[in-house]
């Protein structure tokens, strides 16, 4: 919850506690990697790219596949956000793979969003475009309204990269209505 609300602070803090608190194999995989997601939400690659690793390495050998392909997703946000694109395109793309096979539809839409971000960030804005109106119609059908906020934020923001202030005035009004 701190994490959606930008207190990362917040959330690092009870991340941390849960980690150091965590007794067995699966609870050290699930706090490892929702550290790391905090660590990720708060732009600090370098601290979530070994927890994300961790989570979604035990998980992906694990009977729940759906959450080694969410954690392999944030990683490559990470790995994004670090600035290494051709292995942050790959593993969303290994994520996505993971989470459909899975039929985990709400991390495949993230995983839409993830390569998403990584199209934006390569250049290829009409793929970016496609695949977070692929992520909004996966969270609408979730009804996930902040996700699909969210998603209108990244619209917004590849508006403003193509000039189009028209669009990123809309994406952003469509963003402010579902936070």
């Amino acid at each position: 919850l701190h994490v959606i609300r930008g207190e990362y602070a917040e959330s690092i803090e009870a991340c941390t506690h849960a980690f150091a608190a965590a007794a067995d194999p699966l609870n050290r995989a699930l706090a490892a990697g929702f550290l790391g997601l905090a660590y990720l939400e708060s732009e600090n690659a370098a601290r979530a790219i070994p927890l994300l690793e961790q989570a979604a390495a035990h998980f992906g050998e694990s009977r729940w596949p759906q959450y080694g392909g969410w954690f392999v997703v944030f990683l490559s946000e990470a790995h994004a956000l670090d600035g290494d694109l051709e292995k942050a395109r790959a593993l969303s793309i290994q994520g996505l793979q993971m989470t459909t096979d899975a039929k985990h539809w709400f991390a495949v839409g993230w995983a839409q969003r993830a390569l998403g971000l990584v199209a934006r960030a390569s250049g290829a804005l009409t793929e970016a475009e496609a695949r977070f109106d692929e992520a909004v119609r996966i969270f609408t059908s979730l009804e996930a309204s902040y996700c699909v906020a969210r998603i209108h934020v990244d619209l917004g923001a590849l508006a403003h990269l193509r000039g189009d202030v028209t669009d990123a005035a809309f994406h952003l009004t469509e963003a402010h209505r579902g936070f």
